[in-house]
């Protein structure tokens, strides 16, 4: 899991780019998982938005398709590609709307955690992101 602490992020996107290029084999932010946003309500702050594999998972329930699951060895969400109809209950019920609904595939994508080794926290210089 990813632990974020948006304190310390400075807004350098590094993260998104290293999400794209591990999703996309691109730069192009369009294709991160993870997002970076100026905080509107604090000058200088960052709002880091991306799956937190919560343990609750409101998106489970949520999803009238039953495309998405948690692995319960690893704690991880998933949403089955095959069965998301892209309907967007997911990114509703996500404290974080972390959910993107990929318009090009017509699915909901979230956070794989690069398969157990996430790129964008060996890219956070300023130590925002971190294992949990």
């Amino acid at each position: 899991m990813i632990q974020i602490d948006e304190k310390i992020c400075t807004g350098c996107r590094t993260c998104e780019f290293a999400c794209a290029f591990q999703q996309k084999g691109t730069f192009h932010d369009g294709h991160s998982l993870i997002r970076i946003q100026k905080d509107k309500r604090e000058e200088g702050f960052f709002l880091v938005t991306a799956c937190r594999h919560c343990p609750s998972a409101p998106c489970i329930p949520a999803c009238p398709a039953e495309a998405i699951k948690k692995d319960s060895r690893s704690g991880m969400v998933r949403i089955d590609r095959g069965r998301c109809t892209g309907c967007g209950e997911c990114v509703g019920a996500c404290p974080y709307s972390a959910p993107l609904l990929n318009s090009n595939e017509g699915v909901a994508q979230i956070c794989d955690l690069c398969q157990g080794d996430p790129l964008c926290i060996k890219f956070c210089q300023p130590g925002a992101l971190r294992s949990a």
